[in-house]
Parts: structure tokens; sequence; C-alpha cells
């Protein structure tokens, strides 16, 4: 994500991972809008304290790869952010998320209009993770597909969800249901539904070799 400061452009680099995406992931954020930055406003960070506000900004910057974002340093530089830095490799990174959102705030002076384009980066990009995300899961659990054939893909997933209890991605292990992430739940979800697809194909073609015995 690129940024202009003082006429210098830098990149934040932003990894992403569906697997952090919780299944409330829409209500947290809300409905999206191509024109929320124009109708921002410092109104709508009332409601947080400020205390509240950075832990929030911070969290925005989790996101953030700190060992991507290397900084090659003066000697006079090393001095100036020698408590936010430390040595890595030939570079110099950011010692924890704090020491970068410190270094963005008091010495680029980010602001909360800053903080508010990066949810908007960052709701945009797990949205578009969650719909790639799930466009290949039809594909691969064939949804739609008018014959009662099982895709590999479907027979997997019938015996993880049907024969083990357990959920079928590590970072729910030994969490509630309403604690899963997102693709967990829409695993499930997309399974079920490709499961009564083929379970009313199965019927619908007992019906029919019925029909045709009973007019014989």
């Amino acid at each position: 994500m690129e940024f202009n400061k003082f006429g210098e452009k830098f990149e934040l680099p932003f990894t992403l991972h569906i697997k952090d995406i919780k299944q409330d992931f829409l209500s947290v954020f809300g409905t999206s809008s191509e024109n929320v930055i124009e109708e921002y406003s410092a109104d709508l960070y009332k409601q947080y304290e400020d205390s509240n506000l950075i832990d929030y900004n911070i969290s925005l910057l989790q996101f953030v790869d700190l060992k991507t974002f290397a900084l090659n340093l003066t000697d006079e530089e090393i001095k100036e952010y020698g408590e936010i830095v430390e040595k890595y490799k030939d570079f110099y990174i950011f010692k924890n998320h704090f020491s970068l959102y410190s270094f963005l705030v008091n010495l680029l002076k980010f602001n909360d209009v800053d903080f508010k384009i990066i949810e908007l980066f960052i709701r945009k990009s797990q949205k578009k993770l969650m719909e790639n995300y799930e466009k290949m899961l039809k594909d691969e659990i064939d949804i739609g597909n008018p014959k009662d054939t099982a895709s590999e893909s479907y027979m997997f997933l019938r015996c993880a969800f049907e024969l083990n209890r357990p959920p079928l991605f590590a970072e729910n292990k030994g969490l509630s249901i309403e604690e899963h992430s997102w693709r967990e739940i829409i695993t499930q979800r997309v399974y079920m539904g490709r499961k009564c697809e083929i379970e009313k194909i199965q019927m619908d073609n007992m019906e029919k070799k019925r029909n045709k015995m009973n007019k014989k």
C-alpha cells in the first residue's frame, strides 16, 4: 500500500491470510462504499477513547510484515530511531508494530484519515480473499452440477465433516463454533449445499425410475 508523505513515496507491505478472517467479518466492518473516504470525518472516532483508538490503529498494523518493511538507515538515523528498530540481516526493521505505529505517527505525521484508509484497504483486500475462496470452494465442491456425481473435494470434506468431529482448519482447534474462522463456516455451508443437491438429484432419479416402473 503506497503512501506519499512530505513528497516521498513509500510502501507498507501488508500480508493478509484468510485464516485470520472471523465469521463476523461483515458485521464488524459494515458495508463497503466507494466514496466513504470523501464522507469520512474525525467525528466517526468520537466513540473511541484515545487509548482505544490507538490500540485499534495498532491492530490494523498487525497485518504489516515487519521483516519486509526493511530500512536502509544512515548512522545518524540509527541514532535517532535506535529505540524502535533493530538490525535484521543488512537492514533495520521495527522491533514491533507499536514501534511502527510510533514512527508513522510521530515522524511521518499519520492521522486518523490515514488509518481509515488503511482500514478500508484491509477490508477490501479481505473481502476479495473471501470472494475468491468461496468461488474456488463452489467450483471444487461442484455446486450446481445437475448430476449426482461427487467430486474428490466433496468426498474429502464429507469424510472430514461426517466422520471426524474436530474442525477442518487448524486455527479453530479448541474453539467453540462461534469463534471459528470465516473459512471454516463457509466451507461447511458450501459442503452442505452440495450434499443437499446430490441427495435431491438422487431422490428425483429414484422417483423417475418408480414412475417408469409403474407405467410398465
